[in-house]
């Protein structure tokens, strides 16, 4: 899983820079088990984005089911995040609003892989 996000379409309540900062400090969940530093035992096994809904003037909202494995392979639950921030009119408040709710998105997978992948957020 990557995410990557641009700095455009900043609004007040987005925090691009932030949730870039704490996106690349995830990056190690989706590395393959070669790829992954001895002390990452929880990886990203899969995540399915089942809406990505723009409505302007209303919201932008994310629905994606996701899971977790360990190196041993134990699976987690299949957890479900569904994720609606408030947008203006315009495409830009969209666009924010959208990478709002995709950080929003990676702290529920950090915060269920700092639980051992066992449970979800």
């Amino acid at each position: 899983m990557a995410i990557r996000l641009s700095g455009r379409g900043q609004g007040p309540d987005d925090g691009v820079a932030d949730c870039q900062q704490r996106a690349r400090a995830l990056s190690h969940l989706a590395a393959g088990p070669a790829r992954q530093p001895a002390s990452a035992q929880v990886r990203v096994e899969r995540v399915i984005l089942q809406r990505f809904d723009s409505v302007p003037g209303q919201y932008s909202l994310v629905d994606a089911q996701w899971r977790l494995s360990t190196g041993g392979g134990e699976k987690s639950p299949a957890c479900r995040s569904s994720l609606q921030t408030r947008a203006d009119n315009s495409v830009d408040s969209l666009v924010a609003a959208h990478q709002s709710n995709l950080c929003k998105l990676a702290e529920q997978v950090a915060q269920a892989s700092a639980g051992g992948a066992n449970a979800c957020p």
